[in-house]
């Protein structure tokens, strides 16, 4: 009984891994939802931690997805106006790119600027 992961990494011979930190503003209109991407130079890596607030203390969702379309959610805060998780999720991206997506969600019926930090552990 039970579940069982297997997580491979890479090793070539520099070995280890980088970590990577992104940080973004992102502003959205009253309900609008958004998807932004962003290079993490891998198609495999670990979201280590996820660190958001709206700079009008607005009401809104942060989701890491595997692929930019009907994506899996690997990682989902909930809906607050500050949150700070650690995420430690790895994510292996469906569309065979270089991506790290994330969709973020106003929940409120106010415009507001969404301030973003995800740091990533990308193995080498």
């Amino acid at each position: 009984m039970g579940t069982k992961m297997i997580v491979r990494r890479p090793k070539n011979s520099s070995g280890g891994y980088t970590v990577r930190e992104i940080t973004q503003d992102v502003t959205l209109m009253a309900g609008e939802k958004k998807i932004v991407s962003f290079d993490v130079e891998a198609n495999e890596y670990e979201v280590k931690t996820v660190w958001h607030k709206s700079t009008n203390a607005a009401i809104h969702t942060v989701i890491i997805r595997d692929a930019f379309l009907n994506g899996f959610a690997c990682y989902t805060s909930l809906k607050e106006a500050e949150g700070y998780d650690i995420a430690a999720v790895p994510v292996v991206n469906k569309d065979g790119n270089n991506l790290l997506y994330v969709e973020i969600e106003n929940n409120e019926q106010r415009v507001t600027t969404i301030q973003l930090r995800i740091q990533l552990q990308i193995w080498k």
